[in-house]
């Protein structure tokens, strides 16, 4: 069953206040059994305050990127920009936590405090997708075979193969054998001329000697 967009907008809307409540209860759970404290007080003050601090955090966050789009007319911002505006959404938000908790006691710290930490889990959430990108682009492009395989692709061939490889003697063609084969005939025939000759000059020395 499909879903009108005003719907799907408010479930998103809610999904991030449920969250934080969700987690505050969790947190607060845990600290109350630290404290010794009641449990169902102390969770529902921490779901109320991770809550608060959270929306308040995510709306300073949205309306300062929205301002930063009209004013540079991007439709994306950067991510100095995305860091910057965390740093400074976390730090209005600790400002405003701690006066309505603590009044200015402890104000400088709580601004640097949660400014960093909004600004380091920025830093982290960029570089989670820089490495889901990575590992995705690495999943799709293609396989080289490894240094190993190929060394062990090599080391699978027999001596014989490796010394013909190695060896500067290479397969003679037809015509480069006929020319050789024929080149080695005329070196016999002319071996053989002077074997001929040779042997001439023998027997008429023979007779040279029996007719004297």
């Amino acid at each position: 069953m499909a879903t009108s967009p005003a719907a799907d907008y408010i479930r998103y809307q809610l999904l991030l206040p449920t969250l934080l409540f969700c987690s505050g209860l969790a947190v607060g759970s845990i600290l109350a059994v630290q404290r010794n404290a009641s449990i169902p007080v102390y969770a529902a003050r921490t779901g109320i305050n991770f809550t608060l601090m959270g929306g308040t955090f995510v709306l300073l966050r949205q309306a300062g990127l929205a301002s930063l789009q009209l004013a540079t007319g991007t439709n994306e911002p950067t991510r100095t920009e995305r860091v910057g505006m965390s740093g400074l959404s976390g730090a209005l938000t600790g400002l405003s936590f701690n006066l309505f908790t603590r009044g200015t006691r402890g104000l400088t710290g709580a601004i640097l405090l949660y400014g960093s930490m909004a600004a380091t889990g920025q830093l982290g959430l960029h570089a989670a997708s820089d490495a889901r990108a990575a590992y995705i682009a690495g999943r799709n492009a293609p396989t080289a075979p490894a240094p190993a395989a190929v060394k062990q692709k090599e080391g699978d061939k027999s001596v014989w193969q490796k010394l013909k490889e190695s060896s500067p003697m290479r397969r003679m063609s037809d015509d480069e054998y006929e020319a050789l084969i024929a080149g080695r005939i005329e070196e016999l025939d002319g071996q053989l001329g002077l074997v001929e000759e040779e042997i001439q000059f023998a027997l008429e020395e023979i007779r040279r000697r029996q007719e004297m």
